[in-house]
């Protein structure tokens, strides 16, 4: 059966109608930009609607631009607008500690303007300085080439992350760097198999270390509300006070001292997110328990567990000490008991005594998930106000998402947080190490204003 056309006009009257949630002549609404069509825009609303407008006006708009408009006229279901305020999207500052690339040519015109020779390799050289969102000197492409030609270093972006985090020295981390870099080393599967190896020992104490390091593991990023381990810092026995150690489950007996491990069950009355840095603190402290009890054991496997500590702290110690991030971690996501490996970068300088200011950050986390592929998620706060960006390798998924706008809205302003915007793109490249910063940087600069008042 043929529906008619006068049929079908009406019901577009009525999605249209609809679709604006009955703004009517007179009405003040706040959204963000997101496409232009001639002097049509679909915005997006604060309470995550999406709605389509006829703007009155001689201005240029762009996508991100935030505006405040009123209606002036309905005509068939589209709304006409005039501006009230306009809030451009290139009036975003550049963040504090995002340095902007520089842009004063080709790889060859930097290298001739700094002096240096115009090879293959220092032309890559500046093409991965300018991918990390550095300004190329001549200090740093110089010492990036002599650890190619000095070192089993091969890849000039290895090269080149060293020497801006000032690990050109540091021998240990080459390996490292290179195996992150190839998707090679996942610290939840490398500590599952430390797990795994002392689990299989057969021996009691190495059993419960194996329970100690599961604790920390599941210290993950997100938490549902459910019951939880909570340890405490390890401590050693004062001779005569042992009585004081009435929590203790596990005592560790080296050569020259006992460790106490103390630990108690308590209820999470919400979902939280731990502190990366007490994760790594924590796992650093269990792995140095683990390594000294394994030397002083006659285990026939004992070098191949070592070998598994030495990696593990290895990559501990590579997160303290990047400088390019406030933090980088390798770290578990857990949530409604599903885990996925995860990748934390945050991007904001701390203030302060290395506390990370929670009205103004910056920060990926970057997900492989089962079901969705891998899933980057772009967060920005200032003052309080945040922008989410999700970048997936399908666009089918954007409503898994944006549909999601309402509850996360409200969700923040329970917490005193306006949720300023929720995007969703197709992935280009996955964030890594090598261009977080950067895409942090062109992300903020092609965006609304964060601080906007809203």
């Amino acid at each position: 059966m043929r529906i008619p056309d006068s049929v079908s006009h009406k019901i577009f009257q009525y999605l249209q109608l609809h679709n604006t949630s009955m703004l009517l002549e007179g009405d003040i609404f706040t959204g963000r930009v997101i496409s232009v069509d001639s002097d049509f825009l679909l915005m997006q609303l604060l309470d995550g609607r999406e709605i389509s407008a006829q703007i009155k006006s001689d201005a240029v708009y762009n996508a991100g631009d935030m505006l405040k408009l009123k209606v002036v006229d309905r005509q068939q279901g589209k709304l006409i607008a005039t501006e009230l305020e306009h809030n451009p999207a290139q009036n975003i500052k550049n963040p504090e500690n995002i340095s902007r690339p520089a842009n004063a040519g080709s790889p060859a015109g930097i290298l001739k303007s700094l002096n240096l020779p115009v090879s293959k390799v220092n032309i890559e050289i500046v093409n991965a300085i300018i991918s990390m969102g550095r300004e190329p000197a001549a200090e740093i492409i110089e010492k990036a080439l002599n650890l190619i030609e000095e070192m089993p270093i091969e890849d000039p972006k290895h090269a080149v992350l060293l020497v801006l985090n000032k690990l050109e020295g540091e021998e240990q981390y080459y390996k490292l760097v290179a195996e992150l870099d190839n998707g090679q080393f996942h610290f939840n599967e490398e500590l599952n198999d430390l797990i795994g190896l002392l689990e299989a020992a057969g021996d009691e104490t190495l059993i419960e270390l194996a329970e100690r390091l599961k604790l920390v593991f599941n210290r993950s990023l997100i938490k549902t509300p459910i019951e939880q381990e909570n340890q405490s810092q390890p401590q050693k026995i004062i001779p005569g006070r042992e009585h004081e150690a009435v929590e203790t489950e596990l005592t560790v007996k080296t050569q020259s001292e006992k460790i106490v491990f103390s630990h108690k069950t308590e209820k999470s009355e919400e979902v939280v997110l731990p502190k990366a840095d007490q994760w790594i603190n924590d796992l650093k402290r269990e792995l140095s328990v683990v390594s000294r009890v394994i030397t002083d054991s006659t285990l026939s496997n004992k070098e191949r567990i070592l070998s598994k500590i030495d990696r593990l702290e290895t990559a501990v110690h590579f997160f303290n000490d990047l400088q390019g991030f406030e933090m980088f971690v390798q770290i578990p996501f857990i949530f409604k008991e599903n885990q996925t490996d995860g990748e934390l970068y945050i991007m904001k300088k701390a203030r302060g005594k290395g506390k990370i200011n929670s009205r103004d950050f910056t920060l990926f986390l970057s997900l492989s998930t089962d079901n969705i592929g891998d899933l980057d998620i772009f967060v920005h706060v200032k003052n309080k106000n945040v922008m989410v960006k999700v970048f997936a390798e399908n666009e089918n998924y954007k409503p898994l998402f944006t549909n999601e706008y309402k509850s996360l809205y409200e969700s923040l302003k329970g917490k005193g947080y306006t949720l300023f915007e929720l995007g969703f793109e197709l992935k280009d490249e996955k964030v890594s190490i090598f261009n977080a910063e950067k895409k942090a940087l062109i992300l903020l600069e092609s965006k609304s204003k964060i601080d906007i008042k809203v």
